[in-house]
């Protein structure tokens, strides 16, 4: 058995969002190695996870405790914002953490990672960061001037480099942290393709299926999406279905500032179709007749650094994407494969690419999402990062 690894993340797990998945598979291909990994977050416990004969919870057979968290909104954000960080090292002082045991942080929030991090340095125990974003000012209520992109700032800029091991999303940060001195790895977005259903896809030949799901706020560029679907002809807009989930009419409206109007006349005549809320099961009966995900990304230092988790999630249930050329994610996918690639971040540029998708006959579009789903598997299964996190841990400052 290897060292204990504790994995230290201000965010709920083992569900909740991109984030607790990411930290869920890395644990596991990290146990496939023998280190002995638990999981440290935030949120509520569920008891059906307790493991008595462990005094923990244990999920896909990883150890986790959650620290509980207030209902209050207004206490919730006295915690968040001062108190996470403080009870994590409570839970770790309770764990007995040694100089023997790593500690891994997911979190961008400064105070709950310096809390982290001074606590590591008190004991010792060597420290590594995973990065996943580098946000920028404008994303940011005050850009450069408030209070929040200072904090991150200074925890980007500052605090991780001092940890000096750094796994990272992308190529992109992957450059930034090895020129400040820090040993650092790339560890893209994997998924679970082990337990998944066989591959099935309906076409529907009346209509091109496509899907953007989750909030686009301040990262990708649904402006373009709607504008290109507008410049189609009326025979194409009829052909077309764009269905966007998981998220409210105003939240979309927040995404298109001064732009309201086309999303409403795009839904008004049935081309666009919004999902706000779906049950699970609702979503994968949708994704079941899905052709193409449709995923338009300004370019810029947000969208060269992340890794859009979207895409081998939807790839792994045999829906290829549209996308634009940005960042990491086009090393993985081959056009007219497994996707449909463009080159300019624009309106046309992405019109063009769902004017390809409309061109294709029904045997070619089964054969993408077969594709896709195989694909998922190929390049994107946790199991396939097991040796490079096992090294990277191993070869720590």
């Amino acid at each position: 058995m290897k060292r204990r690894l504790i994995i230290c993340a201000d965010r709920s797990f083992p569900r909740g969002d991109a984030g607790a998945n990411r930290i869920l598979f890395m644990a596991k291909a990290l146990q496939e190695t023998g280190w002995d990994v638990f999981v440290i977050s935030i949120g509520r416990n569920e008891e059906k996870y307790y493991d008595s004969s462990r005094g923990c919870y244990v999920y896909e057979g990883v150890k986790y405790k959650n620290i509980d968290v207030s209902s209050n909104r207004f206490f919730r954000m006295i915690q968040h914002n001062f108190l996470d960080g403080k009870n994590a090292v409570k839970m770790m002082q309770s764990l007995n953490i040694s100089s023997d045991d790593v500690i891994m942080l997911y979190s961008s929030l400064y105070s709950f990672s310096s809390a982290v991090i001074s606590f590591a340095n008190s004991t010792k125990c060597k420290v590594a960061c995973d990065i996943v974003e580098w946000h920028q000012p404008f994303q940011f209520k005050g850009g450069e001037r408030g209070l929040r992109y200072k904090a991150y700032k200074k925890f980007f800029e500052e605090l991780v480099p001092k940890t000096k091991n750094v796994i990272v999303i992308s190529e992109c940060l992957d450059r930034y942290f090895s020129s400040v001195g820090c040993h650092s790895t790339v560890i893209p977005i994997y998924v679970d393709t082990d337990n998944r259903k066989p591959w099935h896809r309906e076409i529907d030949s009346r209509h091109l299926n496509l899907i953007y799901p989750g909030n686009p706020y301040r990262k990708d560029d649904l402006l373009s999406m709607l504008q290109a679907i507008e410049m189609l002809d009326d025979v194409e807009k009829e052909y077309v279905r764009f269905h966007l989930t998981g998220v409210s009419k105003s939240l979309l409206y927040s995404s298109v500032p001064g732009n309201e109007r086309l999303l409403d006349v795009l839904v008004d005549r049935g081309t666009v179709l919004i999902h706000s809320w779906m049950e699970y099961d609702e979503l994968l009966k949708l994704y079941q007749k899905i052709d193409f995900a449709l995923l338009a990304r300004p370019v810029n230092k947000v969208t060269e650094a992340n890794f859009p988790s979207k895409v081998p999630e939807l790839m792994s249930k045999g829906i290829p994407v549209i996308t634009n050329r940005v960042g990491d994610i086009v090393q993985y996918l081959d056009d007219g494969e497994d996707a449909i690639l463009y080159d300019e971040p624009t309106a046309e540029a992405c019109k063009k690419a769902i004017q390809r998708a409309i061109g294709l006959a029904n045997e070619e579009r089964i054969g993408l999402s077969k594709k896709a789903y195989e694909n998922a598997e190929l390049k994107f299964n946790y199991h396939l990062c097991s040796g490079k996190l096992d090294g990277f841990f191993s070869e720590m400052r």
